[in-house]
């Protein structure tokens, strides 16, 4: 009888390991996957940074290519700007000599008629 009590007592601290260790075993597992969902959200948030990151590349560039635009059409602007205030500049400068021309060709003629 006492061994068949020490052999209940013996089967009892087995099942009694086995449940620890599929207890043990389970944390393990369950850990497991708690680390393997923060890793992935930190790779998920690395790649979204990084995604933004390239966002804020792209649009820092298209920002640069409109300036430039800008830019580049303000100099346009102003050289048409130069152009044309010289050519009426000139046609000023060649209004004034036609004036000047006639004031000294009509006093002449005047005074040739007196």
């Amino acid at each position: 009888a006492e061994k068949l009590r020490g052999n209940d007592a013996t089967k009892e601290m087995k099942g009694q390991a086995q449940r620890m260790q599929n207890e043990k075993n389970k944390l393990r597992k369950h850990l497991a996957n708690a680390f393997a969902e923060e890793r992935r959200k930190a790779d998920e948030q690395r790649l979204q940074f990084e995604e933004e990151k390239l966002r804020g590349n792209e649009l820092r560039q298209i920002l640069k290519r409109q300036m430039l635009k800008v830019h580049q059409l303000r100099e346009e602007q102003r050289v048409r700007y130069e152009r044309q205030r010289m050519w009426s500049e000139a046609g000023e400068q060649q209004q004034r000599k036609k004036r000047y021309e006639r004031q000294r060709i009509q006093p002449a003629a005047s005074e040739q008629q007196q």
